[in-house]
């Protein structure tokens, strides 16, 4: 599979549209997988979040950040 480069000037246009068409897509199911998770933590449960390898990332973004969330579960696999 060959890569294909965007010319310098399109890339930020290139980034709108796809994250425009992500928020049109797929903004209802996010707003509700908030909704579940704020339902989950006000109700006193805790919020698991599980990743692997690079994708810690994510996971360390909501666990290990000063002032993060505290009813979080970090179920972190190598």
């Amino acid at each position: 599979m060959t890569a294909k480069q965007l010319p310098d000037d399109t890339y930020l246009d290139k980034i709108y549209t796809m994250l425009a068409q992500i928020e049109q897509e797929e903004g209802a199911a996010m707003d509700a997988a908030a909704r579940a998770a704020y339902a989950s933590i006000d109700g006193g449960g805790l919020l698991h979040v599980f990743s692997t390898g690079h994708s810690h990332m994510i996971v360390e973004e909501m666990f290990y950040r000063s002032g993060g969330l505290v009813p979080v579960n970090p179920i972190l696999s190598d």
